[in-house]
């Protein structure tokens, strides 16, 4: 799920992934560009793995960043 670049959109408001116009106005077959835009984040967590992590992909991650919008507080 994706959404707009329109601030007061909120469907999907924990995707990375943005389209340059609001996605309930698109039908199939219409073509619209898809991108992450920057962001600026507060590290959370890293995790370090030896041996790599077993997620059932390759190649297997070794090191694991969680992060949050500066914007976002943590909940603890």
């Amino acid at each position: 799920m994706t959404q707009s670049g329109n601030p007061d959109y909120q469907v999907g408001d924990r995707s990375l992934f943005r389209t340059e116009q609001d996605p309930r106005t698109l039908k199939p077959y219409d073509t619209c560009l898809v991108g992450i835009p920057e962001t600026l984040v507060r590290v959370i967590d890293v995790g370090h793995y030896d041996p790599p992590m077993d997620t059932g992909r390759l190649p297997r991650p070794h090191t694991l960043l969680i992060v949050l919008p500066v914007e976002r507080v943590p909940q603890d």
